[in-house]
């Protein structure tokens, strides 16, 4: 993936988006679709560029226009691999679920600690 000069994900739906975090990573930009997940990870022109999905005319602007801009798509690799080393990264992600996890456990009126400490006991 290193090798390319950009990555499109042109899904009509994008849950989450997995390919542009992996791209990202590596400093490729993305042209993805403005919909689910690439929505939340790239902020339009920083890191790559969102487009409207089932529209080719818009999709081939925004491929041209960063074909033609090696500094441009330079700008967005190195911003798009510290979007992913700021807010994407296995410790990140691993804290927030803990955090989720903390929340449910308070809202529910159990204590973590009884729960942390189930995991290991066995019967």
């Amino acid at each position: 993936m290193r090798a390319l000069d950009l990555v499109l994900v042109p899904s009509w739906e994008e849950p989450f988006g997995r390919v542009v975090l992996e791209a990202l990573a590596l400093r490729v930009p993305v042209i993805a679709t403005d919909v689910g997940g690439p929505r939340e990870i790239i902020t339009e022109g920083r890191e790559g560029l969102l487009r409207p999905p089932r529209s080719p005319e818009a999709w081939a602007q925004a491929i041209r226009a960063l074909a033609d801009d090696a500094g441009a798509r330079e700008r967005m690799g190195r911003l798009g691999r510290a979007r992913v080393q700021e807010a994407f990264t296995l410790q990140q992600h691993a804290a927030a679920l803990v955090e989720i996890y903390e929340h449910a456990a308070a809202r529910s009126g159990a204590p973590p600690s009884a729960s942390r400490s189930s995991r290991g006991t066995r019967s």
